[in-house]
């Protein structure tokens, strides 16, 4: 058996994984770029989950923080 066939049957048989998505904005500290908004962290993730799809990772629950001083 090769190495792909053995990794296919391995993830068939592969349990269900449930995932969390937790993401977070800074207001004292905002981030740039990829991951600056809580919508596009959101987007990240789900993209990665559906990446893993075929190794059982499924979403059950989002949590997000927006920007709010913590003072």
């Amino acid at each position: 058996m090769s190495t792909t066939q053995s990794s296919a049957s391995a993830r068939a048989g592969s349990d269900p994984v449930p995932v969390a998505i937790y993401t977070r904005a800074s207001s004292t500290n905002p981030a740039s770029g990829r991951f600056g908004s809580v919508a596009t962290q959101t987007a990240i993730c789900r993209e990665h989950i559906a990446q893993h799809a075929s190794d059982g990772w499924f979403e059950v629950a989002c949590f997000s923080e927006p920007a709010r001083p913590g003072a």
